[in-house]
């Protein structure tokens, strides 16, 4: 995005235009420098010094503007104009009254051009969804590459690649970042993961965010917490959950990204999150035994190219539970039921 592209969406937030999407865009512009910050404060300040409010106009219409313009013919400035028989016919302007001409003039360009901005065309997203068990590659605009899981979804500006790159996520994708200079920004509903040029996965489902890196760096934070993150580097990774800081980096077993190939992967994993997986990648409903203490139960192990019911058994088998197939999917409970 360019700078008047940024100082329309400034405006739009002064206003209370701004939709949730630009909203997060201008508040991660922000948050890059202290410059940005300022520019803001300019823009917020010309728009109070000239009590908008006073000038009944809506940025979104061209009626608008002719409220606006017949605003200012209201308060328009007396010219005096004279005849002289050796010069002709001039005119000239009261030397009390050009400060006011030249307010007036400032608060004219300053609405003319918040005008013109809303009259470009809207910011175009481009949105990706993938199906249950199904892997789609991306190429991004800049080069980058972003492997989606199934049932996830992304979304950016089909101009992103110009100045921050910024990208929106819900679910699971494996990107290959290209350098070109700028920062290259992942979303997710809880967390916001900065690079520059590495490979890495990330994993967003409901109110948590793991951030797994095969190559290079990343810097992991807490989407309301700019001050706290975490650099992660080759094979480390860390995780956000709800509104917590993120995790202290630790190493992990590269299977992680046994998706990529098609496996089921699990690191020490809660049984709710195994369900939750199961679900998603075989399409179908897993339910835990509501009154058992089965859901703190954790796992580590990879299944590749097996059918549900073979992986329920050898999950049921590792942990001495059971299993029982029901007419809307399955149900993990434990043995002690079944007796």
């Amino acid at each position: 995005m360019n700078i008047k592209q940024y100082r329309k969406l400034c405006v739009k937030e002064i206003t209370g235009n701004i939709n949730e999407t630009e909203k997060k865009i201008l508040d991660s512009w922000l948050n890059e420098s202290v410059e940005n910050r300022n520019e803001y404060e300019k823009i917020k300040s010309i728009w109070i010094e000239t009590a908008p409010n006073e000038i009944p106009f809506t940025l979104d219409s061209d009626s608008g503007w002719l409220a606006l313009n017949s605003k200012l013919e209201q308060d328009k400035i007396e010219l005096v104009v004279k005849n002289s028989a050796s010069h002709g016919r001039y005119s000239f302007i009261r030397p009390a009254l050009r400060p006011v001409l030249a307010g007036t003039i400032a608060i004219l360009l300053l609405f003319l051009s918040i005008y013109i901005m809303n009259r470009e065309a809207p910011l175009q997203f481009k949105t990706i969804t993938t199906l249950d068990k199904e892997h789609k590659e991306i190429k991004l605009p800049d080069g980058s590459t972003a492997l989606l899981n199934g049932s996830s979804q992304v979304k950016f500006l089909e101009n992103f690649d110009e100045g921050s790159r910024e990208i929106n996520l819900k679910g699971e994708a494996f990107f290959s970042v290209s350098k070109n200079g700028s920062s290259f920004i992942v979303r997710t509903g809880n967390a916001r993961t900065t690079v520059l040029g590495t490979k890495f996965n990330i994993r967003a489902y409901d109110e948590k965010t793991e951030v797994f890196v095969k190559e290079g760096k990343v810097s992991l934070q807490q989407s309301k917490l700019n001050d706290e993150s975490v650099v992660l580097s080759k094979g480390q990774f860390s995780s956000v959950n709800k509104n917590q800081p993120p995790t202290l980096p630790k190493k992990i077993d590269p299977c992680v990204l046994g998706w990529i190939d098609g496996k089921l992967v699990f690191n020490q994993t809660p049984l709710t999150e195994i369900v939750d997986e199961l679900e998603r990648f075989y399409n179908t409903q897993v339910s835990i035994e509501e009154s058992s203490n089965l859901k703190n139960q954790t796992l580590s192990g990879s299944f590749s190219n097996q059918e549900i019911d073979n992986v329920l058994n050898m999950i049921c088998t590792a942990l001495d539970l059971d299993f029982e197939r029901q007419d809307e999917g399955y149900i993990i409970k434990s043995k002690s039921t079944n007796q």
